[in-house]
């Protein structure tokens, strides 16, 4: 994932439940008290978490764009992508168990989600290892606007933008940027990482906890951009996926925590037969996480 983690963790621990209506004008606004503090510790601590962990060993400096697009071979706009798409769910999510109406608790979801966002692409623009980036403000809006579209369109999520993570060889050589540690690595080694788009199947051909999901990683990325890495001796490359995948959201939870794993099972691709395409091959894999 990318440096935005912290936020959709602490979201999931503020994560209050499923849309319920309000009893009254006066429970609507103590809801809406409670969301609004639980959100601003939770963001508070995200931010003082994220400082500590990506952005304290970086010099500051004036505010400045870069142009990233190139890097990676753009995993990171695939990370900003699945984060603002999952602020919006649960964005929507706590609105609408604070009283608010389906219309108006996705719209605040989704203005929620750029709000939480972009601020830290201010930060990127004052650091000196980075600067903002209008790539990753046009994934964040990407990830919401497929969110919200859908609710639009269909009434309900058919579509989830999921993650997946396995330790790459690749940090090692450089764990200065891809990590010093599997935390570290779970954050900023992209090599490791999968996005997945996984979508609902037609009930008549499935049952209908079960999604197909389309995937895409990369590997080789010791260095951002593709030129650094050969010359360096390193090949990098990009790899598609066609896997299967499951639906939680169908589940019926009684506990708190219960429905906080069915939220995080609908962000992560859990391990599943899969078919890779990379390098000009096919490879299949009996288990792809």
């Amino acid at each position: 994932m990318n440096k935005y983690v912290f936020i959709i963790l602490m979201g999931l621990l503020s994560f209050r439940g499923y849309p319920q209506a309000a009893d009254s004008l006066n429970n609507h606004s103590q809801n809406l008290r409670k969301v609004l503090i639980i959100g601003g510790v939770t963001y508070g601590v995200s931010l003082y978490a994220l400082n500590k962990l990506w952005y304290a060993d970086f010099d500051r400096g004036s505010f400045h764009f870069f142009n990233d697009n190139p890097e990676w071979l753009q995993m990171d706009k695939a990370g900003h992508m699945h984060t603002s798409f999952n602020l919006t769910h649960l964005g929507y999510q706590t609105f609408a168990h604070a009283g608010y109406s389906k219309k108006r608790s996705l719209v605040y979801g989704g203005v929620l989600s750029l709000v939480l966002m972009t601020p830290i692409e201010i930060f990127d623009g004052f650091s000196m290892a980075y600067g903002a980036s209008p790539g990753d403000i046009i994934a964040n809006l990407s990830g919401t606007a497929i969110y919200v579209g859908q609710i639009l369109i269909s009434g309900k999520r058919f579509l989830f933008i999921k993650y997946s993570f396995v330790p790459s060889p690749f940090a090692a050589y450089r764990p200065n940027v891809l990590g010093k540690n599997q935390l570290h690595q779970l954050l900023k080694d992209y090599n490791g990482q999968t996005y997945w788009a996984s979508i609902n199947l037609p009930q008549r051909f499935a049952p209908q906890w079960l999604n197909l999901a389309l995937g895409y990683g990369g590997e080789g990325m010791v260095h951002a951009r593709t030129s650094v890495n050969t010359e360096n001796g390193y090949h990098n490359y990009r790899q598609w996926y066609l896997s299967l995948d499951f639906d939680f959201s169908h589940l019926s939870p009684t506990k708190r925590w219960q429905r906080i794993l069915i939220e995080l099972g609908n962000m992560i691709h859990l391990p599943a037969p899969a078919l890779e395409i990379s390098q000009g091959g096919l490879h299949a894999h009996w288990l792809k996480f």
